[in-house]
């Protein structure tokens, strides 16, 4: 912002009005990235307020804290509600009579759940823990390299079943907008005024075929990708002159989806 070149002033300024956008006001800022660090078991909350702390100070880093836990609480008030409406409704299922023999079975799993609502609950008389107080007091996980947070989720989803349907649903926003941004704006170069009559099959088969052809690791090159239609163009203009002046449809058929697949990169 503070340079003297006027395009780069001007596109500073504009990036810095779309970082003050998301992340200039923590008041209105979208808490579920902070959901999310919250349900990463290496993280939970051990880092959380020392962090708002040190970035927003500590009066505002503490009065963003704590609002942001209400949230939380809130938000898995919410899930556990919507849990006991689909609990409540599938009903009691009867015992048959011939599955009186694992009645022993039974009963353990019963002591085990009895023992697990005793260490939840502190005791008969002692206040009652949710899922999210029980998950926010445990210990953090080691930060594993190849670390798999959907995973862990799946494997700790019995006990907790309600978090886990919860983290399901936060873990699965995009961070950014910028794919499905990119998308539409690919469709608006394949779909352009010269080629409105495409069908939304064609359009949608244009768009994932360039999206498969092009390698994250390596970048696009269209003068390779020109060279080498040249080269495949003169290969087949050689038998297909040798026999009739007819043109041969499944080359011209190959053209077109060559040529179809280079216009969506350029």
């Amino acid at each position: 912002m503070g340079s003297t070149d006027v395009g780069l002033r001007s596109m500073g300024t504009k990036m810095k009005q779309k970082f003050d956008k998301y992340w200039g006001d923590p008041s209105v800022m979208n808490k579920l990235i902070f959901f999310a660090n919250i349900l990463d078991p290496r993280d939970r909350v051990v880092y959380l307020e020392y962090t708002l702390t040190h970035m927003y100070g500590a009066h505002e880093g503490k009065f963003l804290y704590s609002f942001l836990m209400d949230d939380l609480h809130e938000l898995f008030n919410d899930y556990e509600c919507q849990y006991k409406k689909e609990k409540s409704g599938g009903g009691q299922t009867s015992v048959p009579s011939e599955s009186v023999g694992h009645l022993s079975q039974a009963n353990s799993v019963l002591k085990e759940r009895y023992l697990q609502q005793m260490m939840e609950t502190g005791g008969v008389g002692g206040t009652k823990k949710t899922e999210l107080d029980i998950y926010l007091s445990e210990g953090v996980v080691g930060n594993e390299e190849n670390f798999d947070i959907l995973r862990w989720w799946k494997l700790n989803s019995e006990r907790f079943p309600i978090l886990s349907r919860m983290a399901r649903d936060v873990l699965a926003v995009p961070v950014s907008n910028v794919a499905s941004e990119s998308a539409f704006s690919t469709g608006g170069r394949v779909l352009d005024d010269f080629r409105s009559s495409l069908t939304p099959a064609l359009v949608e088969a244009l768009i994932c075929t360039q999206d498969w052809l092009k390698d994250p690791t390596q970048p696009v090159s269209v003068e390779e990708s020109l060279d080498e239609l040249e080269q495949f163009e003169e290969g087949l203009q050689e038998p297909a002159n040798a026999n009739t002046n007819e043109a041969n449809p499944i080359v011209c058929l190959c053209l077109c989806l060559i040529y179809l697949i280079l216009a969506c990169f350029l």
